[in-house]
């Protein structure tokens, strides 16, 4: 891919804040900036050459390695899957609950900037007799950063499944909404205007609470594996309206969607190739808002461009998928057979999981970006000539660096 061939973006404080192939330090948009100008230390860069991604025999592995060597200045961002986890109230009462069986559950996990337990894991259903399997393929797009809607069959008289939950009428066909705070269980009939005004306020809260904690998360990340301080005020004011826009498009969709999920089951067995071409296609765009200072739609496109050229990108989308497939086929029988001891353990699994699956990717994309130029100009480019800073876009150089 021709770096050249990336139109410069018309929005003004797209400038970049990246390191450059050549080694030059330019200013970082999110608030950071080398004193003395120079390059950054050799243990922050790829364990791969920068200049050719691709040519890797095995990307997500030496990713997860530098990852791993770099874990410890890491460590205390694993509060965010843990706190994420414990957040989803409703599912842990679900998952601590008895159940009668078992389940088994394979997650078709592809990156995401919010991994955490229940990417991997379904909450059983109290209601849940015998064996059951499910393959679940959303958590490639949405996962955690999107409430999962889906299309159920409730038999007459019967209270909706996951408890918890409100507004379904226990017949015919409900759409049951998994929020991080509750279920809903909603028919086609008890949808009014005051209904849709109450979810309407709580998906709007709930996209700027997740895109706040995405922008100091994923920036975070990038910065560490950079050896540069954390910059938590500057992250938040230049990334969180980009991942705003990312999580009302996924919220977008996944609305959409529904009305046809309840016309026939069929329609939602046909929706998985679809989702799973659209995770693959973009999940690198959320990351490249951060490690490029990408705007939204140049993420889309850039991101658009690596899963069409294969490679590398291919490689490790299939690596991040297997062990998402493998861990959660462990975890949901787990989980399901043994309810409190079961969520101890996962937890004490997915959460470091979770973490380095993000920090690899947030690693790879950074790789990514910087074998294509992309944000790699310094200060003062003019727009048309690349993707650095505009020499008249604003300057967010002096922003708080709040080291951890």
């Amino acid at each position: 891919m021709d770096p050249a061939s990336h139109s410069s973006s018309t929005d003004g404080d797209s400038y970049s804040g990246t390191i450059d192939r050549a080694g030059t330090s330019g200013v970082r948009a999110d608030g950071g900036r080398d004193p003395n100008g120079s390059q950054s230390p050799a243990s922050s860069s790829p364990s791969a050459p920068a200049s050719s991604p691709s040519q890797s025999s095995s990307p997500f592995w030496n990713h997860v390695s530098r990852v791993l060597d770099q874990f410890g200045d890491l460590r205390p961002f694993a509060l965010v899957p843990l706190c994420l986890s414990l957040a989803e109230l409703s599912k842990l009462r679900r998952a601590m609950g008895p159940t009668n069986g078992f389940t088994i559950s394979a997650k078709f996990v592809l990156p995401e900037p919010l991994l955490e337990l229940w990417s991997f894991v379904d909450a059983p259903s109290p209601g849940t007799t015998g064996a059951s399997s499910a393959l679940d393929s959303a958590t490639g797009t949405a996962g955690s950063s999107a409430p999962a809607v889906t299309p159920t069959e409730t038999p007459p008289a019967s209270t909706p499944a996951g408890g918890g939950s409100y507004g379904g009428t226990g017949t015919g066909t409900d759409v049951t909404i998994n929020t991080p705070f509750e279920t809903i269980v909603l028919s086609p009939d008890s949808i009014g205007g005051t209904m849709l005004g109450t979810i309407g306020v709580l998906l709007v809260v709930y996209t700027v609470i997740a895109s706040m904690v995405a922008a100091v998360y994923i920036g975070g990340l990038d910065r560490r594996l950079r050896d540069e301080p954390i910059a938590v005020a500057a992250s938040l004011v230049r990334y969180t309206p980009r991942f705003i826009l990312y999580h009302a498009a996924l919220f977008g969709l996944v609305l959409l969607a529904a009305p046809f999920m309840l016309v026939s089951p069929l329609l939602l067995v046909l929706a998985i190739p679809v989702v799973l071409v659209l995770s693959y296609l973009f999940y690198a765009a959320p990351f490249l808002f951060v490690v490029a200072d990408a705007p939204f739609v140049d993420a889309l496109h850039w991101s658009y461009e690596y899963a069409t050229d294969g490679g590398a990108y291919l490689q490790f989308a299939l690596w991040h998928a297997g062990i998402g497939i493998a861990i959660s086929l462990v975890l949901s029988v787990l989980v399901s057979t043994i309810p409190v001891l079961g969520v101890v353990i996962a937890l004490a699994v997915t959460v470091p999981l979770s973490l380095i699956l993000t920090a690899a990717t947030v690693s790879f994309c950074q790789e990514l970006a910087d074998s294509e130029g992309i944000g790699a100009s310094t200060v003062g480019t003019q727009p048309g000539n690349g993707h650095g800073r505009p020499s008249d876009a604003p300057d967010y150089t002096t922003g708080t660096d709040d080291a951890i």
